[in-house]
């Protein structure tokens, strides 16, 4: 299985008021000492931003993982 994390900002916190995304979870590509290859993500809507994490690029929406 693909560990999700649990929501990590809630719409009251100060990085809304700076426009930035919801941040409802995130899909982690790799668990210690196993691969996931052969998985892919396919959008399923239309995200409404896009936004930066450290060296990983993000767009809002909803994804179905398929292997």
């Amino acid at each position: 299985q693909m560990p999700v994390s649990s929501p990590t900002r809630d719409s009251t916190d100060r990085a809304s008021h700076r426009k930035e995304p919801n941040v409802k979870g995130r899909i982690e590509f790799s668990v210690q000492g196993h691969t996931l290859s052969g998985i892919t993500v396919c959008p399923i809507s239309e995200g409404n931003s896009d936004f930066n994490t450290g060296e990983n690029s993000c767009k809002t929406g909803l994804y179905l993982c398929k292997a």
